[in-house]
C-alpha cells in the first residue's frame, strides 16, 4: 500500500498508535513534548478516535488521547521518517547492534538455538568457558601489573638518585663512625693474679654474653620465618576452602546438563578437600611458635649450659644476667684494667654500630650499605631485563586474553551465515550490503579511560577537548580484529604519556587500575556491524545509512507484522531506489503487508503496490480531507500517479524526449 504523502502523519501516526508501536516518540502529530504539544491539550485529542479493522475481522478502536501499550507485543513495525538518522548516532548505535543480533538470531535453525529464545542466552551457553578462561587471565595481569609498577617504580631517575644519595649518606656515616672509632688502649702488662682472674672471667663471660646475644638474633630469625609460614599455611587453607567452594558453585550448575544427558557426576569428576594436612601443619607451627615465645623458671648461673636456652624469653633473661654479672666484675678490676675494658666494650659497640650500616654480605637487611649498594647494581645490570621479561609476559597474557574473546567473535561469525543467503539476493554491481561480526569498542571507553587519568597534571590527556580528540585518533587508528594492532595501541598511549611527562603514577589516580583497565579488554566487545562494502555505518552518507538500514529491515526481518514506512526514499538516489529499494519490497511483499508514504514513483510503481491511498487537503473548504483509493491499473489513480508523482503526463512526456527514449 503507498499513500500521497500529504496528510502522512495522521494515517501513519493512527497506524502506529492502533499498533502499539515503540516509536511513539516520533508520533509528532500526537506528541507529549511541552515544546510541540498542540492536538494533545485539552479538547482536541480526547475527541477524536481511530480505528483499524484487521484481516480477522477484529476492530481496534482508541481514543487519540491515548497512548501506546507497551505490555501488549507490536502489531505493527514502524519506521518513522528521519528514524534512521537518529538510530545511528553514538548514543544509539548500540540499540542498532542489539537489533542486528536479534534479527540474526531469528534466522537461526531452530535445532541449533540449544532451546535457548534469545541470543543473549545463546551466547551465555556458547561462550562460559571462555569467561572462565578470561577470568583466571585477568587475575594473573592484575598481579603481574603490581611487578611491573614496582620495577617501573625502581627503573626511574629519580628512585635511582634516592638510592645514589642513601649510598652517599651512608658511606658518609660510615667515614664519620671510622673517624670516631675508640682510640686503642694496650692491654696492662703487669696484673696481680686477682687481677687476671677478674679479666679472664670478664673475657668468658662476655664471650657467652656474645654467644647468648647471636643465639638471640638467630632464634629471632627462626621464629619470624615460622610466623610467616604460618600465615601462608593459613593463606593457602584459605585459597583451597574457597577454590572448593568455587568448584562446587560449576558443578551446581553443570547439574541440569549432567541430567539431561543422563550422566552421573560421580563417574566423571571426584572431587574431595581434605585440610587435615595442612590444619596439622598449622597446628604444628603455632606449636613451636609458642614454644619459642614461651619464658621457663630457669635459674641462671655463670656455669650454666646455653643448651637450656631454647626460647625468646629466656635468651632475654640471660643476656640481662651476664650483662648484670660482667658489669660487677668490672668494678673490682683497677683502673689500668677497668680502663682497658671500657676500651674493649666502646670497640664492640663500635663493632655493631659499624655492622648496622654495612650490613651482612651475602643477605644484607634492608636500607644497609649492602643492601643499598645490591639494589644499584640491580638497577644497572638487571632491572632492564626484569622489566622486559614482565612486558612480554604481560603481552603473551593480553594476546591469550584475545584469543579468549575470540571464541565470543566466533560464535557470531557462525550465526551470521544464516543471514548470508538474503544479503546476497540484493547484491548488485555497484552495492554491496553484509553483517561482518567484529571487535568494537564498548560505548563508554572513552569516559572509563578519562576516569583513570588525573588531567590536571602534565601529559597528552591534560585539556579535557584535546584528550577526546587524541582518543578518537588512537581508536580510529587501531585494527580492533589484530592482536597486535591491539597491544601497540596500548603501549603507543603509554609511549606518548611518557613523552610528555615519564612519571605515569603522576598521570594517573591509580597506576595499577589503569594498566589493569588498558590491558584486561573489558572495553572490547564483539559486535554485529551493517556494512555497505567496505564502510560502516559511521561511514556512510546520510543516503547510504537509509538505504542500507531499509534493506536490512525488509530483507531479513522475520517478522510477518505490518511494517509501515514513513519516505524511505530521503536521501536516496532515484537508481538505488529503483535497482534495490523496490526490488526488496517486492520480497518483503511476500510474508507481511508494507504500508509505506511517498513522493517517488520508483517507489509507488516500481515496488507494484496494489493499493494506493491518494489523500487531498481542501484548505479553502474548511481544511476538508477527501480520500480517494484503488490499484495503479485504476484509470482515476493512474491519473492521480502520474499528475503527482511524476509532474503530470506532460512532464512525464516531455523528459521521455529529452532523454531519447
Amino acid at each position: 500500500m503507498v499513500i500521497r504523502a500529504a496528510a502522512k502523519a495522521l494515517l501513519l501516526i493512527f497506524l502506529g498508535l492502533l499498533g502499539d508501536s515503540r516509536q511513539e516518540d516520533y508520533f509528532s502529530f500526537l506528541t507529549d513534548n511541552t515544546k510541540s504539544k498542540k492536538f494533545r491539550q485539552r479538547g482536541y485529542a480526547e475527541n477524536f478516535t481511530a480505528s483499524i479493522t484487521w484481516q480477522s475481522d477484529k476492530v481496534i478502536e482508541k481514543s487519540l488521547n491515548e497512548k501506546c501499550d507497551r505490555n501488549k507485543p507490536e502489531a505493527l513495525e514502524y519506521l518513522p521518517q528521519n528514524y534512521f538518522e537518529q538510530l545511528t548516532n553514538e548514543i544509539e548505535i548500540e540499540q542498532f547492534r542489539n537489533e542486528i543480533e536479534n534479527v540474526v538470531f531469528s534466522h537461526v535453525d531452530d535445532t541449533e538455538k540449544l532451546g535457548k529464545s534469545s541470543f543473549a542466552e545463546l551466547e551465555e551457553e556458547k561462550t562460559q568457558q571462555s569467561k572462565v578462561e578470561i577470568s583466571s587471565l585477568k587475575r594473573q595481569l592484575r598481579e603481574l601489573n603490581i611487578e611491573i609498577v614496582d620495577l617501573e617504580r625502581q627503573s626511574s631517575q629519580e628512585y635511582k638518585t634516592q638510592i645514589i644519595a642513601q649510598i652517599k649518606a651512608k658511606n658518609e656515616e660510615l667515614e664519620a663512625l671510622e673517624a670516631a672509632k675508640p682510640k686503642e688502649i694496650e692491654k696492662p702488662n703487669e696484673e696481680t693474679g686477682e687481677q687476671k682472674k677478674l679479666t679472664d672471667k670478664i673475657r668468658r663471660l662476655s664471650e657467652i654474653h656474645t654467644a647468648i646475644s647471636e643465639k638471640g638474633k638467630a632464634l629471632t630469625a627462626v621464629l619470624t620465618n615460622k610466623k610467616s609460614k604460618l600465615q601462608k599455611a593459613v593463606t593457602l587453607k584459605e585459597r583451597l576452602i574457597n577454590l572448593d567452594a568455587t568448584f562446587k558453585n560449576e558443578i551446581t550448575q553443570l547439574l541440569p546438563s549432567l541430567e539431561e544427558l543422563e550422566l552421573d557426576l560421580a563417574n566423571i569428576v571426584q572431587h574431595r578437600l581434605d585440610t587435615e594436612a595442612i590444619d596439622r601443619k598449622i597446628d604444628e607451627i603455632q606449636e613451636q611458635i609458642v614454644a619459642y615465645e614461651t619464658e621457663n623458671t630457669l635459674q641462671f648461673s655463670t656455669e650454666m649450659n646455653l643448651d637450656q636456652l631454647k626460647t625468646i624469653p629466656d635468651l632475654k633473661n640471660a643476656y640481662r644476667f651476664f650483662d648484670d654479672e660482667i658489669n660487677q666484675l668490672k668494678e673490682k678490676l683497677g683502673t689500668p684494667q677497668r680502663k682497658y675494658q671500657s676500651y674493649l666494650d666502646r670497640l664492640n659497640t663500635w663493632r655493631a654500630m659499624r655492622n648496622e650500616i654495612l650490613g651482612d654480605d651475602e643477605a644484607p637487611s634492608a636500607n644497609t650499605l649492602n643492601w643499598l649498594r645490591r639494589q644499584l647494581k640491580e638497577i644497572e645490570e638487571d632491572l632492564e631485563g626484569n622489566l622486559n621479561r614482565c612486558y612480554k609476559k604481560r603481552g603473551d597474557i593480553v594476546k591469550s586474553i584475545y584469543s579468549s574473546k575470540k571464541e565470543f567473535l566466533q560464535f557470531y561469525q557462525n550465526l551470521k551465515s544464516s543471514v548470508e543467503g538474503h544479503l546476497n539476493a540484493v547484491r548488485t554491481g555497484g552495492f554491496g550490503i553484509e553483517i561482518q561480526a567484529s571487535f568494537v569498542l564498548n560505548k563508554d571507553f572513552q569516559r572509563e579511560f578519562l576516569n583513570h587519568i588525573n588531567q590536571r597534571k602534565r601529559g597528552p590527556f591534560r585539556n579535557n577537548s584535546d584528550a577526546i580528540s587524541k582518543l578518537r585518533t588512537y581508536v580510529s587508528d587501531t585494527n580492533w580484529n589484530n592482536p597486535d594492532a591491539i597491544l601497540d595501541f596500548c603501549n603507543q598511549i603509554l609511549t606518548d604519556m611518557r613523552s610528555e611527562n615519564p612519571d605515569l603514577s603522576d598521570q594517573t589516580y591509580d597506576l595499577k587500575g589503569f594498566y589493569d583497565f588498558l590491558f584486561s579488554f573489558d572495553y572490547l566487545s564483539s559486535k554485529y556491524e551493517l556494512r555497505l562494502g567496505d564502510k560502516n555505518l559511521n561511514e556512510l552518507s546520510p543516503g547510504e545509512k537509509g538505504l542500507l538500514l531499509l534493506i536490512f529491515y525488509l530483507q531479513l526481518d522475520r517478522k510477518n507484522t505490518p511494517l509501515i514506512i514513513d519516505q524511505p526514499e530521503d536521501n536516496l538516489d532515484n537508481e538505488s531506489i529503483f535497482k534495490v529499494l523496490s526490488n526488496c519490497i517486492r520480497e518483503a511483499k511476500k510474508h507481511r503487508q508494507v504500508v509505506m508514504v511517498t513522493h517517488n514513483p520508483n517507489l509507488a510503481v516500481g515496488s507494484d503496490a496494489e493499493q494506493i491511498i491518494y489523500v487531498n487537503l481542501d484548505k479553502a473548504n474548511n481544511y476538508k480531507f477527501s480520500y480517494e483509493t484503488g490499484s495503479i491499473e485504476n484509470p482515476s489513480i493512474n491519473k492521480r500517479i502520474v499528475n503527482i508523482l511524476e509532474g503530470s503526463q506532460p512532464a512525464f512526456i516531455k523528459r521521455r524526449l529529452k532523454y531519447g527514449i
